[in-house]
């Protein structure tokens, strides 16, 4: 399962953000639920890992505790329902397109060196990378 870094506004407030070092990306479906439509941003990809899907839903029913209701199910199975129902693998799998590592990194290098060659007078910087 891929994980990601994230930040969440807790219960939808902007001013109460915590930062989300390692999570799944069905831990961060989860916390969306919780907190609100919007509330889960800045995800960006960290790693792949070989969790098995019962796993990563026992552990995120332990986790995050049932709702509170008549039938006391879990917030994991309430959006993820069926008993082996698959969880999201990637962010792909829920609709948010990862940004390309390679092209972040090519971006942070052009931009110092479009201001370096703006700041000497040339104009030609596009054809220098």
């Amino acid at each position: 399962m891929q994980h990601v870094k994230c930040k969440v506004f807790l219960a939808g407030d902007r001013n109460h953000q915590v930062h989300i070092p390692d999570a799944t990306v069905a831990e961060a479906v989860v916390l969306e639920h919780i907190h609100g439509s919007g509330s889960v941003t800045d995800v960006k990809p960290t790693r792949m890992g070989k969790e098995e899907h019962s796993e990563e839903r026992e552990r995120l029913r332990r986790k995050y505790h049932p709702k509170a209701g008549e039938d006391r199910r879990s917030i994991v199975d309430s959006l993820f329902p069926g008993a082996n129902a698959k969880l999201p693998i990637s962010l792909k799998d829920i609709g948010v397109e990862a940004p390309k590592a390679g092209k972040a990194k090519a971006e942070a290098k052009a931009e110092p060196k479009q201001a370096e060659t703006a700041d000497s007078g040339s104009d030609d910087f596009l054809s220098e990378s």
